[in-house]
């Protein structure tokens, strides 16, 4: 088996370090997040966004704002190194720390549309990438005081930044923030993409020959119309869409579009999707491997 080597991602050159600079982390994303930061530096400033708030029981699961004053900074070194695993991102304010910390806090509990009350998986990269680049509603209150934010892109290559044009709102945090309808498709298609990106250093790592003449955008491009394609046939487990994704870089997309066993296979009159797409990835295994 072929495995990629990845090499760390560079900090942009341009982040002003003079300012507010936070490394906002997914505890879910990274595991076993506050141990990790002090054997990082025991000397870290670090901010666990659900302390003070009902969920402060939740402390071990949290959302960590990470102070960072330069690009030798631990904390930053770690993130920088593992960018393809999409830990969190950068935002950087000219307000005090504390005004970051207390905004990002508010933001990490929101309401659903339908007005019940919700965890917003805040340090996600596709979160911030999905509300901050919509151009129908008004980012400003999701800003605050926050002048940018700086995102991995999704096949961890790059950076995606955001920028408040417009002046920092007055916080006001006595009610809940609450996300429209539309607020809500975005994020329901940030967790597709997410998923997608997942699969993207996936199928790098134990198929890097499969669409290898594409660009790693047009790939990622490719896989995300491969995985809308097994959607399409039943298959929206992201096990399913998984292994769908696995078959092809297997025996290739020309097989698994004219195969008359995969294709019969594919067939909605076949049993259950769960059952069709395993007995896809063993067809596969034996076509590929006789």
């Amino acid at each position: 088996m072929t495995t990629t080597k990845r090499t760390p991602l560079k900090i942009p050159d341009d982040l002003p370090w003079t300012q507010s600079v936070g490394l906002l982390l997914d505890a879910v994303q990274v595991g076993n997040l506050l141990p990790k930061l002090f054997a990082w530096d025991c000397t870290v400033k670090v901010e666990p966004l659900y302390l003070q708030t009902r969920f402060a029981q939740l402390r071990d699961v949290s959302p960590c704002l990470v102070r960072v004053r330069s690009p030798s900074d631990p904390a930053l070194v770690e993130f920088l190194a593992h960018a393809q695993e999409h830990w969190g991102y950068l935002i950087c304010s000219v307000a005090p720390w504390a005004e970051m910390v207390a905004h990002l806090r508010w933001l990490a509990s929101i309401k659903h549309p339908s007005g019940a009350d919700m965890l917003l998986r805040i340090a996600d990269p596709a979160v911030a990438r999905a509300l901050l680049g919509d151009t129908q509603t008004s980012t400003a209150t999701l800003f605050g005081p926050c002048q940018r934010v700086v995102v991995i892109n999704p096949i961890g290559d790059g950076w995606d930044h955001f920028i408040r044009h417009s002046e920092a709102p007055i916080a006001d945090h006595s009610a809940l923030y609450q996300l429209s309808e539309h607020q809500w498709s975005l994020l329901e298609s940030a967790s597709f993409s997410k998923m997608v990106s997942e699969l993207y250093q996936h199928m790098s790592e134990f198929f890097p020959q499969y669409q290898s003449t594409l660009t790693a955008h047009e790939r990622w491009d490719h896989l995300y119309r491969l995985a809308k394609r097994a959607a399409a046939y039943g298959h929206d487990s992201e096990a399913d869409i998984w292994l769908y994704a696995n078959a092809h870089g297997l025996l290739g997309d020309q097989v698994m579009g004219e195969d008359p066993e995969i294709l019969q296979l594919l067939a909605p009159e076949q049993p259950s999707p769960e059952q069709r797409m395993h007995l896809i990835s063993s067809l596969a295994e034996r076509k590929c491997f006789p």
